[in-house]
């Protein structure tokens, strides 16, 4: 609205005025920007404590295996099942969904060695899969929050890049570029953004590259289509988070 405000003192004479609105887009962009950084900050500090979180736990998991492992002495087949948990743990890539279908796994071992009648060994596969089980809780958590901070880093990026392109144009195609920029800056700092006005986003900046290619607007162009793959990388990122 600000810059709506500024165009229409520009377009009616009042120069002077029109300066000072500008002056005052220029304060309020700074105003988003900050906000914005702060927003990136606070995820990378959740980012950071979830995976601390996650590695403790699958550290915990490691150990109790390899405290399981001598209790299945004569059973090769099971130490080795154990044995694969515990080196997953230790490679420390360990998807959440890797670790989780390694809890189901000795979920089913324990309840193969109670049937057995290895009440003890049953009862520390048990934990081990327990174990197994928060720190995949505790990992997927990790790659929600990674997934949220890399929607809102492309986002972030998109927002700048398409507001310094739409300075550089005038006209119909300025504001087309500045109608994508608004667009996107509705999405900025949001917890969750909408899937929708994201895919919306997309379109118009699609659209709006294909316009400034039409025109002869090639450099324009390259840089609008670089903006369209930065808001498809936060697309890809919106609906990971959402998965997970």
């Amino acid at each position: 609205e600000a810059r709506d405000a500024a165009a229409a003192l520009r377009a009616s004479g009042h120069h002077t005025e029109a300066a000072q609105m500008e002056q005052i887009v220029h304060e309020l962009e700074a105003g988003l920007a900050a906000s914005v950084k702060a927003g990136e900050l606070g995820k990378q500090v959740s980012w950071f404590d979830a995976a601390g979180a996650a590695a403790g736990a699958a550290q915990e998991a490691g150990e109790r295996a390899a405290g399981v492992l001598p209790m299945l002495k004569g059973k090769p087949k099971a130490q080795m099942a154990v044995l694969n948990a515990k080196e997953l743990v230790d490679s420390h890539g360990a998807s959440g969904k890797d670790l989780s279908d390694a809890a189901d796994q000795m979920h089913d071992l324990a309840q193969q060695l109670k049937d057995e009648g290895q009440d003890d060994a049953a009862k520390e596969v048990e934990a081990l899969a327990g174990a197994l089980e928060e720190a995949a809780k505790l990992q997927l958590e990790a790659e929600k929050h990674q997934a949220e901070q890399e929607v809102q880093n492309t986002i972030g990026s998109a927002s700048a890049h398409v507001h310094a392109l739409a300075q550089k144009l005038d006209g119909e195609l300025g504001d087309q570029v500045l109608a994508v920029g608004v667009k996107v800056d509705g999405l900025l700092g949001s917890e969750d953004p909408d899937v929708g006005e994201l895919r919306e986003a997309l379109a118009e900046a699609r659209d709006a590259a294909a316009a400034l290619r039409a025109s002869g607007h090639h450099t324009e162009a390259a840089q609008m289509e670089q903006i369209v793959h930065e808001l498809e990388a936060g697309l890809a990122a919106s609906v990971k988070a959402g998965e997970l």
